[in-house]
């Protein structure tokens, strides 16, 4: 199902044999009309024309989100707001004049669900410890397992 998808309200279309039934626990199933949750395993009990009974397991799952943005981002040294460019996929931040780009940590908020990477490394929110003497390129995975790569280059204001 898409994103967003509200599972826990759902009525299954489906096919039976000529003279079969199905249920789910004591409810009569009606293609297209009876509804049932479907947030875990729901179980169709068909009972075919002769009587004899089949099980079928039916599991829905929502596709993951595909947001993978960069939605906030700053440095404890930074000496104005972050520039967040959502079509070019950049981030610019400028940091306080004297302030060594070699290992500072950042703290970011990215879309619901999304992680982020820098080269092989898991990037933490707060934590992680990057070179930001050039430009780093944060690889940003969305739940669906898409990604977008963002550039972020800082600059040291003058003096």
């Amino acid at each position: 199902m898409a994103n967003g998808t509200n599972v826990n309200n759902l009525a299954a279309s489906f096919t039976l044999s000529a003279g079969a039934s199905a249920k789910v626990g004591s409810v009569d199933q009606v293609s297209g009309t009876t509804a049932n949750n479907f947030t875990t395993s729901v179980t169709y009990v068909v009972k075919a024309e002769d009587g004899s009974i089949q099980n079928w397991t039916v599991t829905v799952s929502v596709a993951g989100s595909n947001a993978k943005a960069i939605t906030a981002f700053s440095l404890a040294q930074q000496s104005g707001p972050a520039v967040i460019d959502t079509t070019t996929h950049t981030v610019a931040i400028q940091v306080a004049n004297g302030t060594s780009l070699s290992s500072l940590v950042a703290t970011f908020t990215l879309s619901a669900g999304a992680s982020a990477k820098v080269g092989t490394v898991d990037q933490v929110n707060g934590s992680s410890v990057n070179d930001f003497t050039n430009p780093v390129t944060y690889v940003v995975k969305a739940e669906d397992g898409s990604t977008q790569n963002w550039t972020v280059t800082v600059t040291v204001a003058a003096s």
